[in-house]
Parts: structure tokens; sequence; C-alpha cells
């Protein structure tokens, strides 16, 4: 049985809600990539209101891409991108931002665009308050 796309999300979050702590992102450290040809996203939100009724809301944000360039155009390279903000609703504050690239994974899309397959081991998270870098790998359908 496959998994599905809830455990996928919450497979992810458990590995990386251990290994960062709560960071806050700094504007400067914002890049901007434009994605050409063949790219893939995925968006998973969950909301926790075991804690109070407002909830803790985890977001992750996958993308990837054969083709991406930066602002200035002049590279053209594959890119994955994972970004993960957690933020607590019940005391409007921020619990964790956490942000990185590769280019190194795998990609399939299929040629009808209905299905596509995402692999990358070893994704870079930095830790935007720490400053450190952890690690996540991606394992989508």
């Amino acid at each position: 049985m496959k998994p599905t796309m809830k455990s996928i999300n919450l497979s992810i979050l458990a590995v990386l809600a251990f290994a960062l702590s709560v960071p806050v992102a700094h504007a400067g450290s914002v890049q901007h990539f434009s994605l050409r040809d063949k790219n893939v996203s995925a968006e998973f939100l969950a909301v926790d209101t075991n804690a109070c009724s407002q909830g803790i809301q985890t977001r992750v944000s996958i993308q990837a891409a054969f083709d991406v360039q930066r602002d200035n155009g002049t590279t053209s390279f594959p890119l994955i991108s994972v970004t993960i903000n957690i933020w607590d609703n019940c005391h409007n504050a921020r619990l964790l931002f956490a942000q990185g690239t590769s280019d190194q994974f795998d990609l399939k899309i299929d040629p009808s665009l209905k299905k596509a397959t995402l692999k990358a081991t070893a994704v870079p998270l930095t830790n935007f308050t720490t400053g450190t870098t952890d690690y996540c790998d991606v394992d989508l359908v």
C-alpha cells in the first residue's frame, strides 16, 4: 500500500521536528529563482489543535525543476527547494523556519503530466535562528 500525502508529510515533519530548533527568518536571506521547462511542486498543510484551539500550523513546500535560473538569468541549473514553516497560532509566534536547496535529486515526470516522482537525499536546510544546517530526505509521488 502506498503512503498517502498526509503520511509523507508527517514523516518529513517528525524527522525535522527533532533535528531543527526554533528559527526566525532574515529578510536578507531571500533568493529569487525562475522555474522553466518541466517542474513540480507540492504543498502540505497540517494544523495541530492539541495545544490550543487555534492550533500549531505547519506548512511544507517542495519544488523541483530541471531548468532554473537565478534573478540575473545568466546560469541555468536543476534545483530542488524545501521550505518548512511552523507557526504557533496560540501565541502568535514562529516556531520554525527552515529552507534549503540542492541540485542533487531524481525527478521523473510522466509525459501525460498525471504523475511525477521526486526523490532527494540529504537536502541541506538552514535554520535561520541559529544559522545551523540539518538535512532532510524527500520521497514523493
